[in-house]
This record gives C-alpha cells, sequence and structure tokens, in this order.
C-alpha cells in the first residue's frame, strides 16, 4: 500500500492491571502473542509492509518486544517526550503527510477489511473516515451518528446512558487526509474523540464512518481480555491464535474457552474455565478458576478458587484454601496467606528499570530499594551522593536509604554534575557514586564511570528480587560536607589552563551549573561572552558546542576532542569511537591514562574546556577544516537476547572485546564496533571509516559476521 499506517501503542492498559504491571498494553499476551502482533498481521493482509509506532507508556518494552517488524511489516518508533493526546501522538508520526494516513490501535483485536475502508473512505472524498462497530452497550467508546450517505452528524464521547443515541461506536481505525491533520495544534495536548471530530464538524469537514461489520474488541478490562481469548480459540475474531495453548491435563478439566500456556503445571482435580493461565503459571491440586487471569509465574496453590474477573499478577501467590472474590486484584509478587479471603486489590509499587548506569523509577520506595540494590551489587559500603537540578527530595530519600541499610559512610555532597560527582568519588575515597534526578538516579562505579551494562542488568534483578542489604540503622553514617565545586574546579583548572584564553558564549540547563561553568572557564583563561561565535551548551550530563550558531554534530565534536588531544600531545584511546587518519589511537585498556580519558568523555565541562584550550591555540574555523573526513554507518540486525552472547563469542575471531563492552575491530583508518543494545532484542554495527566505500564494504562485512552466526545458531 502507499499510503502511511500509524499504530497508536502508547496505552498504559490501567484497566487491565495487574496483567499490564510491567509491560504496556499493545504487549498484554493473548493466546501466544502481544496484541498488537495481530495488528501486523492485518496490517501485512491488506498490503502494508511499514508502520509508525508511537509510543509513550514504556517505551523500550514495545520496542524490544517488536525491534525492526514482524510479520512482514518494518517498524518505526516515535515517543512522545511527554503525553499530547492521541491526535498529537500521530501528527507526531504523520508530520507533513501529503496523502491519506490509516491510523490503527495497537491495543485492540479486530479483523476489519482496511481495503475496503480505503476504497469506501477515497469513494467519498472524505477529510476523515472513521471503521465503526455496533455494540450493545457503547458507555466506554465515542458513540457516533451518521445520516443515509454515511456522513457524521454527531459525536459523543464516552457518553453516559442518557446520550446513547446510536449503538455505533468508534473503533479507532481512521482514515486522514492532510486537511484533517492540519487541525491538530503541535503545542498542546489533542485528543481525537474530545478534540479533533468534534472540531471536524464544527467546521462542517467531510467527516464520514464506515460500518465494518467485521470483529472487533476493544481489550479494555479482563472481562474483555478474556471474550478476545474465546473469540480467538473458537474462531471468531479472524485469526489464528499464535498458540492454542495446551487442550488437556491428566485429572483436570480445562474449558474450551480456556488458554493454558504449555508451559504452565496444572495439578490434579483443578477445574479451569473461561480464564487464562500463562507461561509458568502453577494450578495446585483441586483449584478452581471461573473466568479468572493467572498471569506468568504465578502460583495457586491447592484449594484455592478464583472467582469471575480475578486476576493473580506476575509471581504472586494464592495460598491453600484461599478464595478471590469477584474482581479482586493481587499485585505482581504479592503472596496471600492460606485461607486468605480477597475482595480488592493487594498492590506493592512497580519495579525500577536500569539501562546503561540510568535507574529510572517512579516511587520514593523504588528510589530507596534501587540506592541499597546499588549497594549490595558492587559490596559499596562507602558512596558519595549528589543532587542534579530538581531532585534534592530525592536527594534525601537516598540518603536515608543508605544509612538504613547499614552503610559505613555516605558522603552528602549536596548539588553537583556527573562529571564533579566522578571527580568526587577518589576525593572522598567512594566506593561508588549516585546523582539523583527527579526521575533519574545516575550510578558511577569506583572509578566515576557509569555503571556497565552488565553491573546495570545485575543492579535491576537484585532491585526485582528485593535481594538487599540486611536493614541495620547508621544514621550516623551520613556525612556532610561542604560543597567540592571549588575543588572540582581547580582541578579542572589546573588541567585545561591556558595562558591565551578565548571566549565563549555560555548556556546552562540550570543556575547552579552556569556558575560552575562560569567559574571553570574564568580559572582556566577564558571569558563568558554571549556575543562570542563559540557557543556552549551544558547539562548535567552533556556538552552541546555550536559555532556561529551552528551546532556542532557529535562525530566532528569528537573529532576536534581527538584534535585537541593531539595538539596537547596527549596518548589518545578509542573511547571516542572513531579511529580517522592522521590520529594514533591506542586500543583502550583500564591504565590510569585510559581512565582519565573514559572520565572526560562523560564529563560535558571537561571536555568544553578541553576545546576551548584548542580554540586558544588555533582559530575554531582552521580546527574544523583540518578535521579529516569521516564517513559513518550503522546496521541494527534482529537478535534475540538469548543469542546475544553467542554472537559476540562467535565474532572474537575477527574483533577484540572493549572495556566499554562490545567488540571491536580496526582496519587501517577505519573502526568497527559491534554491540549488544542493552535493551532491545538488536545487535548494533557501526562502522567510521576515511571513505563512505569502505564503511560501506566493512558494515557489510560484520553484518554478515553477525548473520552468519545467528543462522549457525538454528
Amino acid at each position: 500500500m502507499a499510503i502511511q499506517a500509524i499504530i497508536m501503542a502508547g496505552g498504559a492498559g490501567t484497566r487491565l492491571r495487574p496483567l499490564t504491571c510491567d509491560l504496556p498494553k499493545p504487549l498484554a499476551p493473548l493466546c501466544g502473542a502481544p496484541i498488537m502482533d495481530y495488528t501486523l498481521q492485518l496490517l501485512r493482509k491488506h498490503g502494508y509492509n511499514h508502520a509508525d509506532v508511537t509510543l509513550w507508556y514504556r517505551p523500550k518494552d514495545v520496542q524490544s518486544c517488536f525491534g525492526a517488524g514482524r510479520h512482514g511489516v518494518s517498524l518505526t518508533y516515535i515517543i512522545e517526550d511527554k503525553p499530547v493526546g492521541t491526535a498529537g501522538s500521530v501528527l507526531m508520526a504523520a508530520g507533513k503527510a501529503r496523502d491519506t494516513v490509516l491510523v490503527m490501535s495497537g491495543d485492540g483485536l479486530t479483523s476489519v477489511d482496511l481495503t475496503a475502508a480505503l476504497a469506501y473512505h477515497k469513494q467519498r472524498k472524505a477529510a476523515a473516515t472513521l471503521v465503526l462497530q455496533r455494540t450493545d452497550i457503547p458507555l466506554a467508546y465515542g458513540v457516533v451518528m451518521t445520516d443515509s450517505q454515511g456522513r457524521i452528524t454527531r459525536f459523543i464521547e464516552k457518553p453516559d446512558w442518557s446520550r446513547v443515541f446510536s449503538s455505533l461506536v468508534n473503533t479507532g481505525v481512521y482514515l486522514l487526509e492532510p486537511q484533517a491533520l492540519a487541525l491538530i495544534p503541535e503545542d498542546k495536548p489533542f485528543d481525537f474523540g474530545r478534540d479533533l471530530f468534534p472540531l471536524m464538524l464544527e467546521k462542517g469537514m467531510a467527516l464520514y464512518g464506515w460500518e465494518s461489520g467485521a470483529y472487533w474488541c476493544d481489550v479494555g478490562d479482563a472481562q474483555a481480555f478474556l471474550k478476545a481469548q474465546s473469540d480467538l480459540l473458537a474462531g471468531r475474531a479472524g485469526f489464528i491464535p499464535a498458540d492454542p495453548g495446551i487442550r488437556a491435563a491428566e485429572g483436570a478439566m480445562i474449558s474450551p474457552d480456556s488458554y493454558v500456556a504449555s508451559g504452565a503445571r496444572i495439578g490434579r482435580g483443578a477445574a479451569i474455565s473461561r480464564s487464562c493461565v500463562l507461561e509458568g503459571a502453577v494450578i495446585g491440586d483441586g483449584a478452581q478458576l471461573d473466568g479468572a487471569i493467572v498471569c506468568a509465574g504465578a502460583r495457586v496453590e491447592q484449594g484455592a478458587v478464583l472467582q469471575s474477573g480475578c486476576v493473580l499478577g506476575a509471581g504472586a501467590v494464592a495460598g491453600a484454601f484461599s478464595t478471590l472474590q469477584g474482581q479482586a486484584r493481587v499485585w505482581p509478587g504479592i503472596r496471600l496467606v492460606d485461607d486468605a479471603v480477597i475482595s480488592d486489590a493487594v498492590q506493592l509499587p512497580s519495579m525500577i528499570s536500569v539501562i546503561a548506569g540510568k535507574v529510572h523509577y517512579d516511587t520514593p520506595a523504588q528510589l530507596s530499594t534501587a540506592a541499597a540494590a546499588f549497594m549490595k551489587t558492587g559490596s559499596r559500603k562507602r558512596v558519595a551522593v549528589m543532587y542534579a537540578g530538581k531532585g534534592i527530595a530525592a536527594y534525601h530519600t537516598v540518603l536515608g536509604a543508605l544509612s538504613a541499610y547499614g552503610a559505613d559512610a555516605v558522603q552528602a555532597l549536596g548539588q553537583g554534575t556527573q562529571g564533579m560527582l566522578a571527580f568526587a568519588i577518589p576525593f572522598v575515597s567512594a566506593d561508588g557514586g549516585l546523582l539523583c534526578g527527579e526521575n533519574t538516579l545516575w550510578t558511577l562505579d569506583k572509578h566515576g564511570l557509569p555503571l556497565s551494562s552488565a553491573a546495570s542488568a545485575g543492579l535491576e534483578a537484585a532491585a526485582r528480587r528485593q535481594e538487599l542489604p540486611a536493614l541495620y540503622s547508621r544514621p550516623e553514617a551520613i556525612q556532610s560536607r561542604a560543597s567540592l565545586g571549588s575543588h572540582y574546579v581547580q582541578a579542572l583548572a589546573k588541567r585545561f589552563y591556558c595562558k591565551t584564553g578565548t571566549t565563549a558564549a555560555l548556556q546552562c540547563d540550570s543556575r547552579f551549573l552556569f556558575n560552575l561553568s562560569r567559574d571553570a572557564l574564568s580559572l582556566s583563561g577564558h571569558t563568558v561572552d554571549n556575543q562570542s561565535p563559540i557557543a556552549i551548551y551544558l547539562k548535567e550530563d552533556g556538552l552541546q558546542m555550536r559555532w556561529k550558531g551552528e551546532p556542532l554534530s557529535s562525530t566532528r565534536q569528537k573529532l576536534l576532542c581527538l584534535r585537541a588531544l593531539q595538539k596537547s600531545q596527549e596518548i589518545i584511546y578509542d573511547t571516542f569511537d572513531l579511529a580517522p587518519e592522521g590520529f594514533d589511537i591506542r586500543p583502550c585498556d583500564w591504565s590510569k591514562e585510559c581512565l582519565a580519558q573514559m572520565l572526560l568523555t562523560q564529563d560535558g565541562l571537561s571536555q568544553a574546556l578541553l576545546l576551548l584550550r584548542l580554540f586558544s591555540r588555533e582559530a575554531p574555523q582552521q580546527a574544523l577544516d583540518a578535521l579529516p573526513q569521516i564517513a559513518e554507518k550503522q546496521i541494527s540486525i534482529p537478535c534475540e537476547t538469548a543469542d546475544k552472547g553467542y554472537v559476540l563469542e562467535a565474532l572474537l575471531k575477527s574483533a577484540v572485546p572493549r572495556p566499554q563492552g562490545g567488540l571491536s575491530a580496526r582496519h587501517g583508518d577505519a573502526h568497527a564496533l559491534i554491540r549488544p543494545d542493552p535493551a532491545l532484542p538488536l545487535m548494533h554495527v557501526a562502522v567510521s571509516a576515511h571513505s563512505a566505500e569502505t564503511a560501506d564494504e566493512l558494515c557489510d562485512f560484520y553484518t554478515g559476521k553477525v548473520l552468519g552466526a545467528l543462522r549457525s545458531r538454528i
């Protein structure tokens, strides 16, 4: 198909919890596959080979599951930085679309004829067409009224019974023309049902509804989920179930409308009716399930009863002879005692995620758990702590958690940056450091470097399994120190001082960072001047350099740093992931000099001072003109998590391990990196070379190596 397809997959699935506590709604498992999997099958059936996917809630989970695509439909992901509404997210994906755009929901199940819908839309010359379906209880949907020609005359979003004037409801499948998309603002949240469609009616635009008559189920809650499951198993949904599940177990009863994963264990005398039992779950002897969902790894002990509408979360346990009455919810990991009677929700906070040394958390409880796990996984008894931006509340939470879990010494260092904390760790003889942000906790090892991928995974696993130090409160361990800002600035000035400084415009994320950076520039011999063509934009964890108003690309910024190190006659290691002609670059190791350069790459202020020292010796334009031309190419190859280690091992004959992770190989002036994605099921091959031809050839060579390793794995 020529038109663009967009899948809205940002839903949190709040009404489906605890099934969706640890995953977004489009990934809710339906007969062996995520719900969105069936959407991709439908798109491919009607000729679509690509779709853009809009994400908001737990975006990396969706990316990890579907990777580059599935069922012959390749995928591109668009992530909302902040909620912009259903229409707003589609606008982000559609951009300046010049043709019809198909919009679908990634968390519903439908067999609608997309080809017929497009033909109807074109025939009516509509600005927008909504695919409609009749339902007996339309309260949770957008109710639509149409005239005899199918033109929509009224749209009522989620009415009460007093406003249900039609049984036709909006299915979340739309065909939109550019003139409809043009009504969506870019600067505020905007929804289809509440905002766009009423506005189109008000303007008298051609808004049509097409009643498909096909199967459709909005998998909004546990009852709808079980209905969709039943319809799939019975062949009413228009799809073949990805996995029909086991149909019988010795001494047990499983109804035809139930799904029991092949990896589940069913005890003798158990009765399972209209229910869902997911992978790794255990159903004890004599247990009874009637309209219940038992999530992955959960246990229903002997004689327990789960009534209609109950959901037992992943890893949760319903004790022997306990009863979960209608609509009871038990959150992941919770154990109910024997003989318990539960009629409400029993829950714990959701877990944290850790990627490349950054802990992402939602609640103070999660933050405390992360701090304790940081101590446990690295045997860190002396920890330096700072806060960045608005992280002062998180800072006090972390200090309390570390002292409560028995730290020997907690250095409370106040406000700082990642580079400042990296400097402070050896200065105060700490085993590691934590930088507290509003929703992020940066974790640094004893060298001041972000935790490796392996250490990050270990920290996350420890937090999820609650493998924490024993509680042993030591409030005396907290030691407040005067700000280390002056020591940090003096150390930077000593390293990067130049007699003939230059001027630079300075912009920072915070007043604290601005004052710190201004002092560092001044002591290093430079002057802050907002009229300077050299502009520095600093964040707590990064640098963006501009020359004459134009931002330098990350590659050119790296090359300038290499030139600055070369001009200072310093040894250059491969921490910048480049091997350009004209630079003598050594393989990275754990020497003192290499560690210092690795720290430099993590500290935006250090990089800024390094570059200003270069510009004091030669004009910026001269330095830029002297840089070698670098061609870069990167390919991402689908690779299941279980295969990543195998691929790296297979490529050891062609490349060498890097301290930062992954493999590295040099071919003259070309540099190849092979590294697994920390979160997604992908293997990345990245090459920098003197020419585009060499980059292409080398990238193809190592891509072939990765694919060959994967083929041999089968």
